[in-house]
């Protein structure tokens, strides 16, 4: 007889962003504050994983899912985040390298192995001063039990690069 197990997984991600006041270029003007907008968190929906086998997802920026022994039974999305800051300077985004997730029923979640619309984590501002930042992940479920909603807290920074 086949286990099959069935996660609904919601996250939300709080942005913290490391440079609070305006960064000075080798010029020694002031730039503008980087700002960094969640417009779209993770969206998991609801997955199965069959047995007893530990169960992986993957959703790369561009949308494209991988499933290894759990299978996601509605649309899943990566995360979207708008920043702005001063034009034509570059960037950079550091997240966890991995977060447990936390349940009432099991703590046996975790999300990880981060990739993103950006080369290495860097970018360089249009000169609009404002870009899209797609991210994506894999979740790892090990648990044998049937887990509810699950939200998730963990920062992001971002500072600009290259200043001297």
């Amino acid at each position: 007889m086949k286990t099959i197990n069935t996660l609904t997984v919601f996250f939300s991600v709080f942005v913290l962003i490391t440079n609070t006041h305006a960064s000075i270029d080798t010029a020694e003007r002031h730039l503008k504050k980087l700002q960094l907008k969640q417009v779209e968190s993770f969206d998991f929906g609801r997955l199965i994983r069959n047995g007893n086998l530990k169960g992986t997802i993957t959703i790369s920026p561009s949308g494209q899912v991988i499933e290894r022994n759990i299978r996601a039974l509605e649309r899943i999305k990566p995360a979207l985040f708008y920043l702005c800051g001063e034009p034509n300077h570059k960037f950079q985004l550091e997240l966890p390298t991995q977060v447990n997730l936390k349940s009432i029923k099991a703590s046996s979640i975790s999300i990880g192995d981060f990739t993103s619309n950006l080369n290495n984590w860097e970018g360089q501002l249009p000169v609009s001063g404002c870009k899209n930042i797609r991210i994506g992940a894999t979740i790892e479920w090990y648990s044998h039990k049937n887990i509810g909603g699950i939200e998730s807290h963990f920062p992001i920074s971002v500072h600009y690069v290259d200043l001297h």
